[in-house]
């Protein structure tokens, strides 16, 4: 399973119901919530007295406890959409994970060629076949 930014919520919440054999999480994001606060810090007030504003949670920080599956979680140091703290709770909150941060990977450029995308994905797979 593969999710890249708000794709990363459909990805944990597939792995979380048993689909899949491995997560692979580009910046991935801890909850709709903390996007929110986190994007205009101001509106926090707002939320907690009127949660019903965020219609869908997209909870991922609380999903991934349960998620089994080997993960790969990659994450820009400069992004400036999901904040890099976030990327690395959700490797931390799963149980078995790898964390690779992308060193001045930004959002939109994670893809260019010299943050490797591609070859920390498959050094992950390799490992978790040879595991």
């Amino acid at each position: 399973l593969f999710g890249q930014s708000i794709g990363c919520a459909v990805a944990v919440e597939m792995a979380m119901r048993g689909f899949g054999g491995r997560l692979v999480l580009l910046s991935p994001f801890a909850s709709l919530h903390s996007m929110a606060v986190s994007a205009y810090p101001f509106i926090k007030p707002a939320i907690s007295v009127l949660p019903w504003m965020l219609f869908d949670r997209f909870d991922n920080l609380g999903k991934v406890g349960q998620i089994r599956l080997p993960a790969l979680v990659l994450h820009g140091t400069e992004d400036e959409i999901v904040p890099f703290e976030q990327g690395k709770q959700i490797a931390d909150g799963l149980r078995n994970s790898v964390f690779r941060s992308l060193k001045a990977a930004h959002h939109n450029d994670v893809w260019d060629r010299q943050f490797d995308v591609i070859g920390h994905i498959v050094e992950f797979v390799k490992l978790s076949v040879d595991n």
